[in-house]
């Protein structure tokens, strides 16, 4: 056979910056294999060579020292019968408090209840699993009768219950997109879930041109970066030319500042994905979904509140801010992608601004944008812009191209700009408050 030299990470091979063909087919068939990283926090590299042809290998150990882990909320619970009765009482007994209040006092209650009934569940899958084997092994010797039948039903009708468990679990951590209608395949989303882990994990950043390891001071070089990014000095009066962009009708900026209503707060919710990663204050739309008989009118009013004042209080914005490489490998910190992990107060208020916005979007968006417009697509810009240079090209003509750099722009926008835009087009000043 001879010696096999493919690789799966760029770390792995000393002077190399990206994976060849070979290795992204070798990593591909790990996949297709399902084979599973009984250690996935460690990494393997080579020590000096000194003077052999061959160099030892060391295995070093990534594991990292995070802390308390975040409270997150799992779809499992919900296979539990008491559960939802759990929250109703704790929701009642909790009192008139104000939603994010009561939201995050339920916290102790909810770690309690799963640590008592959902702790550790593959122990308890093969609890089951050792009992079961007892039974076939006593009726293997001859030991026949209907309690015994009986016995071994409840044991298989009690670990496909933990089982079933165990598939919803991995399926929520993986995040698959294709997880909805599929099999169960807890192998499959574990493997997942835990390449997720090791290909997000970030041992070193390029920020500023500088090298930077520890996780402790990435993050702080990446908060400062990002705090430098987005600082905003003032600046003076923004304005543009009348007649760029076309106007919104007073209807129609009259019809976006009425006031929501519960039923529309109700379908926002039912509008957001159930499953995505939980919200900074650890819990998903579908934990909001499945309680609303409990928690939907307090949930309602605190949304219904926060248009009311046009402004969020501090504690409905808190906000995390996760950071995603763009590809696997990524290096500086211009390939990461900050995330943002709002609460689901924010998500949903997002949900009802964003779904007014469409009904007058089609009105307002030149026919020359391209991008983040339904039904057109980003490379038409490019495509245009090629077919341009071409034309030039052909007819021999003098011109002359501008090239403008506007990376990160998107987000970038003063705050102040989009008010005055705004204003221009002719959205009232109730809604530039809801937006700015």
């Amino acid at each position: 056979m001879g010696d096999f030299n493919e690789i799966v990470y760029v770390e792995e091979r000393k002077g190399v910056t990206s994976l060849p063909a070979s290795a992204k087919e070798f990593r591909a068939w790990i996949n297709d294999m399902e084979l599973l990283d009984k250690y996935p926090d460690t990494i393997l590299r080579g020590g000096p060579r000194g003077l052999s042809d061959h160099c030892h290998l060391i295995v070093e150990d990534r594991r990292l020292v995070q802390g308390t882990k975040p409270f997150r909320s799992l779809d499992s619970w919900f296979t539990h019968e008491g559960f939802q009765r759990m929250v109703k009482e704790e929701w009642r007994r909790l009192g008139d408090v104000q939603f994010l209040d009561k939201l995050k006092a339920l916290l102790k209650s909810l770690n309690r209840w799963h640590k008592q009934y959902f702790r550790n569940i593959p122990e308890k899958i093969q609890k089951f699993e050792v009992e079961i084997k007892k039974v076939d092994d006593m009726v293997s010797n001859g030991v026949h009768d209907g309690t015994i039948e009986a016995r071994r039903k409840t044991l298989v009708r009690c670990c496909e219950i933990w089982y079933t468990r165990q598939d919803i679990h991995w399926k929520q951590m993986s995040r698959s997109r294709h997880a909805k209608e599929m099999d169960r395949n807890t192998r499959h989303f574990n493997n997942i879930a835990s390449a997720g882990r090791k290909n997000n994990r970030i041992d070193s950043l390029v920020i500023n041109g500088r090298l930077v390891r520890n996780h402790a001071r990435i993050k702080v070089a990446t908060r400062d970066f990002y705090r430098n990014l987005h600082h905003q000095e003032d600046s003076s009066n923004i304005n543009f030319r009348d007649g760029l962009v076309n106007w919104l009708e007073l209807e129609e900026a009259q019809a976006l500042e009425v006031l929501t209503s519960a039923e529309e707060v109700k379908d926002a919710v039912w509008e957001c994905e159930s499953s995505k990663a939980s919200s900074s204050d650890g819990y998903n739309t579908n934990f909001i979904k499945r309680c609303w008989e409990e928690i939907g009118v307090k949930f309602t009013k605190a949304v219904l509140s926060l248009f009311e004042m046009a402004r969020l209080p501090a504690e409905s914005n808190v906000t995390w801010v996760a950071l995603a490489s763009k590809f696997l490998g990524a290096k500086e910190i211009k390939d990461i992608r900050p995330i943002s992990i709002a609460r689901c107060v924010y998500k949903v208020i997002s949900k009802v601004l964003t779904k007014r916005m469409k009904s007058v979007i089609p009105g307002l968006v030149g026919e020359s944008q391209s991008a983040f417009v339904k039904g057109r697509r980003i490379h038409d810009g490019a495509l245009i812009a090629g077919e341009t240079v071409q034309w030039l090209k052909l007819k021999k003509k003098a011109s002359a191209i501008i090239k403008l750099d506007f990376q990160k722009a998107y987000d970038r926008v003063k705050s102040n700009f989009v008010d005055i835009v705004l204003e221009k087009i002719g959205f009232g000043r109730r809604w530039r408050a809801w937006i700015t």
